[in-house]
């Protein structure tokens, strides 16, 4: 916080920041998992070494990847920053 205060950025522009790269990096992120998990689930030969807890492990990853990038939407209704600033405190 102290950084992106010294620097003079607004709230606004660290919340839109946070967005964007949150947006890309983890879009990255789930079409990585996804890539795996196909791979994964249709080579016969990687599938036949997959245990129980490799898809367990990879469905939880995709869940919090998920979450993560349907919290974009409900920040764009709250571009000002304050919410973000209120959490942080």
């Amino acid at each position: 916080v102290i950084v992106w205060d010294t620097l003079g950025i607004s709230h606004s522009l660290k919340q839109m920041v946070a967005m964007l790269a949150g947006g890309v990096f983890g879009s990255l992120g789930m079409l990585g998992l996804l890539i795996l998990l196909q791979r994964r689930l249709m080579n016969a030969r990687v599938a036949a070494q997959t245990k129980g807890r490799d898809k367990l492990l990879l469905g939880w990853i995709f869940i919090t990847l998920a979450l993560g990038l349907s919290t974009i939407f409900e920040s764009a209704n709250h571009r000002d920053g304050h919410m973000m600033v209120l959490l942080m405190n």
